[in-house]
């Protein structure tokens, strides 16, 4: 429809907070200098942190500790880029990283900027764990970073690929093969104390999880001799041996 505004939807921002909780201001001394913070950390750092304290139409109370988090995590972005290799990705990232595609194109359209933050950092703690992980992948992950820390995603990606340029790279489509975790993990639990965790398939039954729980090493020792009075299944999440 025909306006005369220049946008169709206007989105009131939230304000930064003192650490103290109240508004900042010089003569409290609790405000921050945004020069300092980048000189410090890094724009991309500031940035970041910015979209990360809360919801953008809300207001946020500044945190020190926060924005070192999120310092550490574009660290462990950076260290994260060794793992690269020409190599077949494990499902496990390939699932968390579709899931993250969506996720981020959906929260960034909704302007929920902390909730992309969050997202991605969940998805470098996956690749973190795999020993390696694919140019392509690697590349579809700065580009969802992208538009929270362009300075580190450009130079990253550079160093993958010197032949093009990020902000030109078309936005990553999920592939819905992988929408959907072939494997999820469940705790298996004695008494309400996890000991141990297993891996099964997203669509085993209850039963099925049961017997691949008691055919786990640790799990069989612990209930070993025992008199299994119930059994309690939380779908998806938990299985806990009352005895």
């Amino acid at each position: 429809m025909p306006t005369s505004e220049p946008y169709q939807k206007r989105i009131l921002h939230g304000i930064i907070l003192g650490s103290d909780g109240q508004k900042m201001s010089k003569s409290k001394g609790n405000a921050i200098n945004p020069d300092e913070m980048v000189e410090k950390f890094g724009a991309d750092t500031l940035r970041a942190y910015i979209m990360f304290i809360g919801p953008y139409d809300q207001e946020s109370a500044w945190n020190n500790a926060g924005i070192m988090g999120v310092h550490r995590f574009l660290k462990r972005v950076w260290a994260n880029f060794t793992k690269i290799k020409n190599a077949q990705d494990t499902d496990v990232l390939l699932v968390k990283l579709n899931q993250t595609i969506q996720n981020v194109t959906e929260d960034l359209e909704n302007f929920q900027m902390n909730t992309v933050i969050s997202k991605l950092m969940e998805l470098n703690n996956t690749i973190e764990k795999e020993t390696l992980v694919s140019p392509d992948s690697f590349k579809i992950f700065l580009q969802l970073l992208y538009p929270a820390c362009p300075h580190i995603a450009s130079e990253l990606w550079k160093m993958i690929d010197d032949k093009t340029n990020i902000e030109n790279a078309t936005w990553p489509k999920v592939n819905e093969k992988y929408l959907i975790a072939n494997e999820i993990e469940i705790a298996v639990s004695i008494n309400g104390k996890t000991r141990q965790i297993i891996k099964v398939k997203s669509d085993a039954t209850q039963n099925e999880i049961e017997e691949i729980a008691k055919n786990n090493v640790k799990i069989a020792e612990l209930i070993k001799s025992k008199n299994v009075q119930k059994i309690i299944y939380i779908t998806g999440r938990i299985l806990n041996f009352v005895i």
